[in-house]
């Protein structure tokens, strides 16, 4: 987790790199670090924890060092083909900011205060075009981790050898689910860094920039568009509690039964809310202590699914919302396999 999470930070971090080379270098040599014994750079990530974590990469390379040699293969195999993916869409924003408005601008900032900006003008760039190329970087970002973590079991004999090859498809599903929720819930957060992540395919149904959000956080349109990013979401269910009833091992079990019950708990909490616009949304702590406590065997997991998508469906829009319909229907689906 903490070597993917320094190679995230390289990427989300919108004020460190000068020019789209450096960028792309340091994303591109990221896996070979891993052979190395010592690594430190300052100044990178848009938190101040990720750059501690840059700053004391020994740390981290000292306890991977200290790993079995196959399972440093897998890791390192990971690092590569994300950063692999990364660059491609990296690439895409920086040539699509190049005609857009600072930072500053997209803030609603002026930086001459001589000059009168129109906040209700302003464009986002998206790194991500249509559904496709959104599914593709999902994949790149955390698919590759459900695959890479699959092996991982196998390869220690915690699950049986076949277990990596059976789930190819539902561990990608399974970190899809994620990533997916990761991105509609952190709206607010990624577009005052001035990046954004909802594909222009969902975001030009409703609006002409992912500005108006902000902007507009209580209109039905922004709720419109919220619950279609949720709604592509919850289409990895299945997947993921496909991969999740295949698991043997106790601790695994825990270990990726959490945070997917955390995941539907989020969506149904970001479905048709204005909150998303405006603040972090987030599952209370009682209700994650009580998911934490609770997630010991696939029936647990399975009540706890149910019971979210049982208050989605009761929540639905359905005078308002154009999704409801199809929420609707993959609620269904969920619900006959669950």
């Amino acid at each position: 987790y903490l070597v993917l999470r320094a190679l995230d930070s390289i990427e989300d971090d919108m004020q460190h790199f000068s020019d789209l080379q450096q960028k792309c270098v340091m994303l591109d040599n990221f896996h070979r670090i891993l052979d190395q014994t010592s690594y430190s750079v300052t100044g990178i990530g848009d938190k101040q924890q990720y750059q501690e974590l840059l700053e004391n990469f020994t740390n981290v390379l000292n306890v991977y060092h200290s790993l079995s040699t196959q399972h440093k293969q897998v890791i390192q195999d990971i690092t590569q083909q994300m950063a692999f993916g990364m660059r491609e869409f990296v690439v895409k924003q920086w040539n699509a900011t190049q005609h857009q408005p600072t930072l500053a601008t997209l803030n609603g900032d002026h930086a001459d205060a001589g000059t009168d900006t129109d906040t209700d003008t302003v464009h986002y760039s998206t790194r991500i075009e249509s559904l496709s190329d959104y599914n593709e970087y999902c994949y790149y970002v955390a698919g590759i981790i459900g695959n890479g973590l699959s092996e991982i079991f196998s390869k220690s004999g915690l699950e049986d050898e076949e277990f990596c090859v059976r789930n190819a498809q539902t561990g990608v599903n399974m970190g899809l689910f994620l990533q997916k929720t990761n991105i509609t819930r952190d709206y607010l957060e990624d577009v005052n860094e001035g990046r954004i992540f909802w594909p222009h395919e969902i975001l030009s149904k409703y609006v002409d920039s992912a500005n108006y959000f902000k902007l507009n956080p209580n209109s039905t349109t922004s709720k419109q568009c919220l619950n279609h990013m949720v709604y592509d979401a919850i289409n990895h269910i299945d997947g993921s509690i496909e991969y999740l009833s295949d698991i043997g091992n106790e601790q695994i079990f825990k270990f990726c039964a959490i945070p997917q019950v955390m995941a539907i708990a989020t969506l149904e909490k970001c479905y048709n809310n204005s909150n998303v616009f405006k603040k972090e949304v987030k599952i209370s702590k009682p209700l994650t202590l009580q998911i934490v406590r609770s997630c010991d065997d696939i029936k647990q997991v399975r009540d706890w699914f149910k019971h979210f998508l049982y208050r989605l469906n009761d929540r639905l829009d359905w005078f308002n919302d154009p999704n409801a319909k199809n929420i609707n229907q993959v609620i269904i689906k969920s619900l006959e396999l669950l």
